[in-house]
């Protein structure tokens, strides 16, 4: 008696089980991996944004390393507060000739505009600087923002907010 050649359903029926099984994994793991991808995008994005401060701050010394510059905080729902109300003001926008404190003025808040633009889960931002008279002056620009977190196990995909925090000193 010849065998018959071929599969058998039910051997058709297990591959099938068992492919779409590995596809599934797989599809868990592309999703977990972009959102990986988001998540590091973000964090690049506000290294860049506070480098971004820093080079405003390096391009204006005559108004940062004056002794007079102000430290600031800022929210998305307060905006710019500082005691002196040098920096939370709006400025002109320093298309003409612009002093060093209006020039600081505009750029702080075009950067402030930015960033909360480009980061929606912004909390809040800090900027301290020393004005002390014998170190140089410094400044720690600090930026506090939250993001989804999501993890993955045998029992599913759970997600949790987590608070992050950047933060660089300058010496402008």
């Amino acid at each position: 008696m010849k065998r018959p050649s071929g599969f058998t359903l039910l051997e058709v029926l297990v591959a099938l089980v068992i492919v779409a099984v590995g596809l599934l994994g797989n599809a868990r793991i592309q999703a977990l991996a972009s959102r990986s991808t988001g998540l590091s995008g973000k964090r690049a994005l506000v290294v860049q944004s506070v480098a971004s401060l820093a080079a405003s701050m390096h391009a204006n010394p005559n108004f940062w390393t004056s002794g007079s510059a102000p430290s600031f905080t800022a929210t998305p729902a307060n905006g710019i507060v500082d005691t002196s109300q040098q920096l939370s003001s709006a400025s002109s926008d320093c298309t003409s000739t612009c002093g060093a404190a209006s020039l600081a003025a505009y750029d702080v808040n075009q950067w402030f505009t930015h960033l909360k633009k480009q980061l929606p889960t912004l909390t809040s931002v800090s900027v301290t600087v020393t004005n002390a008279t014998a170190t140089p002056v410094s400044a720690l620009i600090t930026v506090n923002w939250t993001e989804t977190l999501a993890a993955s196990n045998k029992s599913g995909v759970s997600s949790s907010s987590v608070s992050q925090s950047y933060a660089l000193s300058v010496l402008p």
